[in-house]
């Protein structure tokens, strides 16, 4: 069963569908988004992003956002 959560980010108001697996954004992870800058035409790498939460946000900021959810450091400088 996924549970709806919305958010107000700034200007941006974000609606995630959250599956029984994937926790709520955490207190932090709400600080960084509101403190997240124009990021028009730069590349944001969200590493181990949970719900993505970050990413959608960092999106709306302009950036072209980039999640990935590392199995294995082995290899990881290669794969950016």
């Amino acid at each position: 069963m996924e549970t709806i959560r919305y958010y107000q980010i700034g200007r941006h108001k974000v609606q995630l569908a959250l599956r029984e697996d994937v926790g709520p954004v955490s207190p932090y992870s709400l600080l960084l988004a509101e403190n997240i800058p124009d990021l028009t035409n730069l590349t944001v790498v969200d590493v181990g992003s949970g719900s993505g939460f970050l990413s959608i946000v960092a999106k709306l900021q302009g950036a072209r956002a980039v999640s990935e959810r590392i199995e294995s450091w082995e290899g990881f400088p290669n794969r950016l």
